[in-house]
């Protein structure tokens, strides 16, 4: 009830025929189940691939056309290898650009226009016959075994309705089976082999579904096996798949319509702007860059890591150097980070310091507050006690980061001098 009407809709919002959409929900869930590491993630048809399927092959032939479906398997299998590459060239680590920030703005505006498409393909005179388009929480009616029927056949259908409504829209965002690099990896390459069995049975592109993986996990899942029985399902189900053609498309629309607006959430990005304002930028920037590119929802993702990047450098060059004097003892004591970055700045603190302390006779730079040092700050460290002892001062370092001593011992020489 929720895999064959979803593959059926985003096939037809991919401009991909229906029953590519069916192979694509079929097989791709098993052969990517044998690879997966997450036992909740769920593989197939989703309405983010689907929007950018259709953005990138429209511009080049006819949506439903022979040329266009030849074009979405050859997309299918691209997408496939350039996936199982990463994944054996162990780059999972690329996932872990996205900052949450940027999840947090991403996934309600990605809902909204997932909203926003799914009434273009419902309403009269809205662009011709299509599916609705999106059907992301047709959960809003799936029989599960988890926590909810458990708690409203107990009588308690208020706790049920929030494990249903309240917490499911946050669950792609915690879900453990992505925790680590080795697991991103394997993930990589399950998605990678599913696109190629997409491609190989006349499937269309495919990838992890934010709301399938949502109520799989709500449901009890404990092995990945899950997604390979729910491949299973569809594919029996492909001999019947002609009895949903009478089913009234406003019916979908309507239940996938209430279920999206559920989980249009905006209270985290408000608790966000009130918890740090650069992280806030990051979400709201994200937010209305994935509402205003869509379907470019690709633009919108490299907008969202390239502002992380940018918050981060910024944060990166932010590094004070707290000065003590104390009778003939200047004691220098950056924090943050010393880097190419910031360096400069150091060298700049000692010429200040000289130079409101002419009496100093003694120069020790404390370490201990800095996170890390890279070469270029190493050989800063190196002119700074050069030029102290150059202006007669005996000049000392302390307390290297663990981190760092091994290069910083091999510029400015062993523990013994100047290093302590």
């Amino acid at each position: 009830m929720v895999g064959v009407p979803q593959s059926l809709a985003y096939a037809e919002l991919a401009g991909m025929p229906p029953i590519a959409g069916l192979y694509a929900g079929a097989l791709p869930p098993m052969v990517a189940a044998i690879f997966a590491s997450s036992p909740y993630l769920q593989t197939g048809p989703v309405a983010i691939t689907a929007l950018l399927t259709y953005a990138t092959l429209s511009t080049m032939a006819t949506p439903g056309s022979r040329d266009y479906v030849g074009l979405g398997l050859a997309l299918a299998l691209v997408i496939g290898a350039v996936r199982l590459l990463l994944g054996v060239l162990r780059a999972g680590w690329l996932a872990y650009l996205m900052s949450e920030p940027m999840l947090l703005g991403f996934v309600p505006a990605g809902r909204d226009t997932q909203h926003r498409g799914l009434r273009a393909g419902v309403l009269p005179g809205s662009g011709g016959r299509r599916h609705p388009g999106r059907l992301p929480a047709v959960h809003a009616r799936r029989t599960t075994v988890g926590p909810a029927p458990r708690a409203a056949t107990a009588g308690r259908r208020d706790r049920a309705h929030r494990v249903h409504r309240g917490r499911i829209h946050r669950a792609p965002l915690r879900l453990p089976g992505a925790a680590t690099l080795e697991r991103a990896d394997r993930e990589l390459v399950s998605q990678g082999v599913a696109n190629l069995a997409a491609a190989a049975v006349g499937g269309m592109p495919c990838g992890g579904s934010f709301s399938r993986s949502s109520v799989n996990r709500m449901s009890g899942t404990r092995t990945r096996w899950s997604g390979a029985f729910a491949g299973l399902a569809v594919l029996a189900f492909l001999p019947f798949a002609a009895v949903l053609r009478p089913l009234p498309l406003a019916v979908l629309g309507t239940i996938v319509i209430i279920a999206v607006v559920g989980l249009l959430r905006f209270h985290p990005l408000f608790r966000l702007g009130r918890r740090s304002l650069p992280q806030a930028v990051i979400a709201w920037s994200t937010f209305f860059a994935t509402v205003l590119l869509a379907p470019r929802l690709d633009v919108a993702v490299l907008t969202g890591i390239g502002l992380s990047v940018a918050v981060f450098l910024w944060r990166s060059l932010q590094l004070d150097v707290d000065v003590d004097a104390e009778d003939d003892l200047l004691t220098f004591t950056p924090r943050g980070v010393l880097w190419f970055g910031t360096a400069q700045r150091l060298d700049r603190a000692l010429l200040d310091a000289l130079d409101a302390h002419p009496a100093a006779r003694r120069l020790v730079i404390d370490l201990t507050r800095l996170g890390r040092i890279d070469t270029t700050g190493a050989l800063v460290l190196r002119s700074v006690l050069d030029q102290a002892r150059d202006a007669g001062l005996a000049a000392r370092i302390r307390g290297v980061p663990p981190q760092s001593r091994r290069l910083t011992e091999r510029i400015l020489g062993p523990p013994t001098s100047p290093l302590e």
